[in-house]
């Protein structure tokens, strides 16, 4: 800082969580805090937009979030847009501690077109050292994938960066078993989801789904090659019957007609289809209709919930025969009050349909878990980080109920700040009972269904662990 012309020396710093923990603010550029936040290009989705134009530190400075998605694809860009509306009611419900407002800042972390491999791996390299390096945000919201999660959360551990993650729909069962503790002294975990985990899915489409239509005696399963659909296919192939099962891998993005000729080489009466992308499940059904395997029953996961890639009135009529039989199952959908006010915000703010995707209640419900543990966080110490935000979410299955949502903001700040500092927290996906040894909240799973004209998706049961 300069006074009357005489400057002190900046302040040192290894990350963001430095100048925080030093001055409330502030980023670490070149080993120095500084009160001008550094810009990145792949980083410059804002809540508020003029989030940059505000001070750093010091009076109307914000406390500073992180966000990482596929920023490029429709059900990243509605995933975003949920977190942001949670930081947006916050703000409008009083803020956090002493009424400082809080910004998130979104990094994208697949490019386009989207990387794959070693790239993308890089860039979700770039996206953590530059939130939970040089801005060090105490914890981020995102990513989907969980390929992605699983690529920062080695950078985190790599770099030392204190930043915790709340997923929203990263399921695979790996992040279960993953090292996400920085020091093995550490009480709780840097990685948290508000998604169940895919061992539960994956059990209830062998079992419950595919297990119990008799017309189906073996089946292919058709997965994307990622830490997601290697796990979903894993507990699939494990539950169903390895005997009775077909393994086929495939790239998304890539080249389907090999994979086509591979459902139809293991002669399977019924075809189970893992994606992240509901275009990726279009994509490979364009190039089965071409086959035998057409005549399979199908079965999708939560990636192909997805109204206007799987929905589409323009799909050639016998992808749209495949379609119309199909079952599938994902993370139960919401509904109640608080979803009803939720869906209505989010279309009136952003034009954006709840239904139409996957995972969009999930990730309204981390943006305010993220507001809840800061709270805690805040009140706690100065130099609070990822860890203390970490223990903020672990206080956030006991105590007085809140429901998600602006409504509920207020009865969070009491009781996350003075007396027990613990609330249950009811959220608009369901109970958010997280397992604070593992970071998730378990939940239902749903069995879905196209409507027969396909212009919607039904739910047909739901299986609640």
């Amino acid at each position: 800082t300069c006074v009357s012309g005489f400057c002190s020396t900046p302040s040192t710093c290894r990350t963001g969580h430095d100048c925080r923990a030093k001055f409330g603010g502030g980023a670490c550029v070149d080993g120095t805090c500084t009160a001008n936040l550094p810009s990145d290009p792949a980083c410059s989705l804002r809540e508020p937009s003029d989030l940059f134009d505000q001070p750093a530190v010091g009076e109307g400075s914000y406390a500073i979030l992180g966000g990482a998605f596929s920023l490029h694809e429709d059900i990243d860009q509605a995933l975003a847009a949920s977190a942001r509306l949670a930081v947006r009611e916050i703000n409008g419900q009083g803020a956090g501690i002493d009424g400082r407002k809080i910004g998130i800042v979104f990094c994208d972390v697949s490019g386009e077109p989207a990387a794959t491999g070693d790239a993308r791996i890089a860039l979700n390299e770039h996206a953590m050292d530059y939130l939970g390096g040089a801005l060090g945000v105490p914890v981020m919201v995102g990513p989907l994938r969980s390929a992605d999660s699983l690529a920062l959360i080695n950078r985190a551990l790599q770099k030392r960066y204190p930043t915790a993650l709340i997923s929203p729909g990263a399921t695979s069962p790996a992040l279960t078993t993953q090292p996400d503790r920085l020091d093995a002294s550490d009480p709780y975990g840097l990685f948290w989801r508000t998604c169940p985990s895919d061992t539960l899915q994956g059990k209830v489409l062998a079992e419950d789904v595919v297990g119990m239509d008799a017309s189906v005696t073996k089946v292919a399963v058709a997965y994307v090659q990622d830490a997601y659909g290697n796990g979903l296919s894993q507990v699939f192939a494990t539950t169903y019957g390895s005997d009775r099962t077909t393994l086929v891998p495939f790239a998304s993005g890539g080249e389907m007609t090999q994979v086509a000729s591979l459902v139809e080489a293991s002669g399977a009466d019924g075809v189970v289809i893992i994606t992240v992308l509901g275009k990726d499940t279009v994509n490979l059904l364009k190039a089965l209709a071409a086959t035998k395997a057409a005549s399979a029953k199908y079965f999708f996961t939560d990636g192909s919930k997805d109204k206007a890639n799987l929905l589409d009135p323009t799909l050639p009529d016998a992808v749209k025969a495949m379609i119309q039989g199909a079952v599938g199952t994902a993370p139960a959908k919401p509904s109640g009050p608080l979803y009803q006010v939720f869906e209505a915000d989010l279309l009136k703010d952003f034009g954006i349909s709840a239904d139409s995707y996957a995972f969009t209640a999930q990730a309204y419900d981390a943006g305010y878990c993220a507001g809840y543990a800061l709270l805690y966080a805040q009140s706690k110490t100065p130099s609070f980080d990822g860890r203390t935000i970490a223990e903020g979410l672990a206080h956030l299955s006991s105590g007085p109920s809140v429901d998600v949502g602006p409504n509920g903001w207020t009865a969070a700040k009491k009781g996350l700040t003075s007396g027990q500092r613990s609330i249950n927290v009811n959220g608009v996906s369901g109970n958010l009972d997280f397992e604070a040894a593992t970071g998730e909240a378990p939940a239902p799973i749903e069995v879905w269904k196209p409507t027969p004209d396909l212009s919607d998706f039904v739910t047909v049961s739901v299986y609640t662990p």
